[in-house]
């Protein structure tokens, strides 16, 4: 005999509480994610760069195709730099240059940076000069000037012609008196391997490009390969940035370049083994107040990436895991870290995080110092590769009130990329 099912009015109300709690709990989860704009192809699609904010709260980001239809060699364009601007009912989108592929560059994918007037500097993955690569062209690096009357002028200041690098990935930093530094992920002149380099300003408002460091992987053990992040200054002077393969396990590495007596020496602060201590980093580095250094690997780990922290100690850096990825909380991150003034981190990893969703949706992660000297890791969001994106590639951009602002690669409207707020 099948014992009689007996509810009480006490049993009913806390299941409806439970019930409703959920649901609340659900949506203000999801709610913390607010797409500002959805990209829907000719205008501009599949963005991969940071966003940055100018005084009056403009955000301005790029794409790296969409754009013009006449586009040299891409059916689906070049790409574009684009600017959002808060409005009272939202955003208001507007494209401030179009990629044509020729001289003025193709497939911006790197990071942007402001200098103190106004200018806008970046840098492009091909176009340039025609006759290399093929006719794809080995990258430029950009200047976009507002202009008194409205609108941008874009400058080319540098074209690579491969034998001074190929395919800048990375965007370019300025130094104080108005220089700009970056990377190429390949070159011609030495085994391919990328290089550092400096771009100077001249009287006549010619640029003239010096190279730092050329990579050399396959001579030296030790040295590195393949560098796409963001370099960064320490207040020495001194550059640091990542090599996504090279090092003594040709798992990238952790590199420095101190200037002395008129040039540039390199030394591997670190080699990824591609183990625990993971591998293959394609973001740049951060520095905290003390010195140390921060960045994520895509490999290595459970497999699926790292966060971790360098050390200076006695002459040589020391390597600590701050996060190990599981694939349910992210996978493969590729963008540099940023930190809040309460000294949280905060990044993106490009895939894994919800269920069902596949391979390639994404997270926002946090991770808070603990009072055991470790990190506590918070998702903040689970990308559903829907409406609200998938793919988040780029660093991530905090304003003053702690809101975070960031791109993803697809999804949206027409699957063509989104720029996002979330409110943590």
């Amino acid at each position: 005999m099948r014992p009689k099912q007996v509810f009480s009015t006490s049993n009913c109300v806390a299941a409806i509480l439970a019930l409703t709690l959920l649901l609340l709990v659900s949506q203000w989860a999801y709610a913390r994610e607010t797409v500002l704009h959805a990209f829907q192809g000719r205008p501009g699609m599949l963005p991969a760069s940071n966003l940055v904010r100018d005084a009056a709260g403009n955000l301005y980001g790029t794409t790296w195709q969409g754009g013009s239809k006449n586009c040299t060699g891409a059916f689906s364009g070049c790409g574009i730099v684009f600017k959002l601007t808060p409005t009272s009912t939202g955003w208001s989108y507007s494209v401030l240059y179009v990629f044509k592929g020729g001289h003025d560059g193709a497939n911006p994918i790197g990071n942007l940076t402001f200098d103190a007037t106004g200018n806008l500097y970046g840098t492009t993955q091909n176009g340039g000069n025609p006759t290399c690569f093929k006719g794809g062209g080995c990258g430029t690096v950009f200047e976009l000037s507002p202009l008194s009357g409205g609108g941008w002028k874009e400058r080319v200041l540098h074209v690579f012609n491969g034998s001074d690098g190929a395919g800048p990935i990375g965007g370019v930093i300025l130094d104080s008196v108005g220089n700009l530094y970056g990377t190429t992920s390949s070159d011609s002149a030495n085994y391919g391997f990328g290089t550092v380099f400096e771009l100077t300003p001249g009287a006549q408002g010619q640029w003239t490009e010096t190279t730092l460091y050329a990579f050399q992987a396959n001579i030296h053990g030790s040295d590195g390969a393949y560098p796409y992040g963001d370099l960064v200054f320490d207040k020495a002077g001194n550059l640091y940035g990542t090599t996504q393969m090279g090092g003594t396990a040709f798992n990238g590495t952790v590199f420095k370049l101190t200037y002395s007596n008129g040039s540039w020496k390199e030394s591997i602060l670190y080699n990824f083994s591609g183990g625990g201590d993971g591998g293959m980093p394609l973001g740049g580095l951060i520095f905290d107040t003390a010195g140390n250094l921060y960045g994520t690997t895509q490999g290595g780990g459970a497999g699926y990436g790292t966060v971790f922290e360098l050390t200076p100690s006695h002459g040589s850096w020391v390597e600590t895991v701050l996060l190990t990825f599981t694939n349910a909380d992210g996978a493969y991150p590729q963008g540099d870290l940023v930190f809040d003034a309460a000294g949280n981190l905060f990044g993106t990893a490009a895939n894994g995080g919800k269920a069902g969703c596949g391979p390639t949706c994404g997270s926002v992660f946090e991770l808070t110092p603990n009072s055991g000297g470790g990190w506590t890791e918070s998702v903040l969001y689970k990308f559903t590769g829907g409406k609200d994106g998938a793919i988040p590639l780029s660093t991530l951009l905090l304003d003053s009130a702690g809101n975070l602002y960031g791109t993803a690669f697809v999804g949206g409207n027409k699957y063509d990329g989104v720029v996002f707020k979330i409110v943590p």
